[in-house]
Parts: structure tokens; sequence; C-alpha cells
């Protein structure tokens, strides 16, 4: 029998530790407000994952880890589109001698501990399972150790929390900014402020959607703060009430 609801009445976690710790087989289907993640189980045990996140995909994760280049993830997915077969973007990268097996489980794991870390940041969504037979275990992924990694998102989060106050607002200054300023700005800079621009307000909200680490984060903050083209501004009770969520 499947179960479903909202996240805010069965977190996460409790989630996970049912499915372990009962080893059920099936499909766990997470929606959040900026994505969707689903994990297959099998007996317990995490089977495959997949997400609609673009930051999380397989390719970027590896890019970003150092183990390939955006131009061989290119190539990879060259040869994937013509081949008859729905290879895998990773059997791809491996095939071709860019990466390891042991590459791809790295970004698997980094994969999922970010998709529970994300959803753990945010206020609301959707959870939905249901049991299912014969699920097909993907190599790359029989070496998940779920426990440890719900611990180490769940303390991922809490840091996060400490981090990211949601009482503050982040606001544009009225400070003319000339094009030499602009042009200067780095690519987080440039993601905050369109972040700000396009209706996201309250600091919490922005951190989670620019994708970017609690250093990266506070850097880009930084440098818009010193070139004084945001202020943060505390919320005050009536406005946390209709503040933005995640």
């Amino acid at each position: 029998m499947g179960f479903y609801g909202d996240l805010v009445d069965l977190p996460l976690q409790d989630i996970l530790y049912v499915i372990s710790s009962h080893g059920k087989s099936g499909l766990l289907v997470l929606t959040t407000q900026s994505h969707d993640i689903s994990l297959e189980f099998d007996r317990g045990a995490v089977a495959s994952v997949t997400t609609s996140d673009g930051s999380l995909k397989i390719g970027q994760l590896l890019v970003s880890q150092g183990y390939v280049t955006e131009e061989q993830i290119e190539q990879a997915l060259g040869l994937q589109a013509v081949n008859p077969d729905t290879t895998r973007i990773g059997d791809v990268l491996i095939d071709v001698g860019y990466v390891t097996r042991g590459q791809i489980q790295n970004a698997v794991n980094a994969q999922l501990e970010a998709s529970i870390f994300r959803i753990l940041v945010q206020y609301g969504g959707t959870f939905s399972f249901e049991p299912a037979t014969n699920i097909e275990t993907d190599p790359i992924a029989s070496g998940i150790r779920l426990e440890s990694m719900v611990l180490n998102a769940m303390r991922l989060a809490d840091e996060w929390g400490a981090v990211h106050d949601s009482n503050l607002r982040v606001e544009l200054t009225d400070t003319l900014i000339d094009a030499s300023t602009v042009n200067s700005l780095t690519d987080e800079e440039r993601s905050l402020v369109m972040s700000v621009l396009n209706g996201d307000s309250t600091i919490d909200v922005i951190a989670l959607r620019s994708g970017l680490n609690s250093e990266q984060f506070g850097q880009a903050v930084s440098g818009l703060q010193d070139r004084s083209m945001i202020q943060l501004v505390e919320l005050k009770s009536t406005d946390q009430a209709t503040a933005d969520t995640p």
C-alpha cells in the first residue's frame, strides 16, 4: 500500500527511515516549488536517483567536481543522442574513458545528498510512495549509504539555517551603478541581483534558489554590499507573515 502527503506533516528524514527500515520497494517522488526528485528503492536500499534540478544533473556535478570539462560533456551528449539504446550519460563517459565508475558513484552520492539537503531547507512540498516489485538497481547506486547521507544533509541544513536568516530582506539600493561596476560583477553576484529583480526577497529564499554553497553566497552578498548595490533590511512581523518561501 502506498502513502502520500505533505512534507510539512511528515519530514523527509522520517519518510526515508520508514522506507529503509521496513525494507520497502517502490518509487518515492518528492515535489517542491523548485524541483522534483524521484528515488527508486529495492528492499529499502536506494536503487536509482533522478532529479529535475539542472544544477544536480550528473554531468553538471562531474564538471563541478573537476572530473570532466563542459566540452567532454557535450561530446558525451552527442554520442548519447545517436545511440539507439537509452544509454545513460554516465555510461557514455565511462565508455569513452573520461571518468571512472568510482567518480560516477561520487557524483551520484553528491546528487542525492544535495537533493535531500535542498528539500530539508525548503518549506512545504509533497511526497508520494508507490510500492513496486522487480525494481532494477542501478549498479552505481548500490554503494549509497542512505542513513549517513541523511544525517550529513541534516547537519548541513542546520548550518545553512544558522547562516541564512529568513528575517532579512534583500533590497536593491538607489545607488547609480556605472557600466564598469556591472562588468566587474562575478557570476554569483549577477545571479543574486537577477534573483532580486525577479521578485525574490528574503535572504533564505535567494540563497536556496542560487544553488551556491554558504561560502560562495556569503562572498556574493558581501561583494554587492561593498559596491552599495544591495542592502539587508530586517523584516517586521507583518512583513514576515507574507514573505515568500523557498
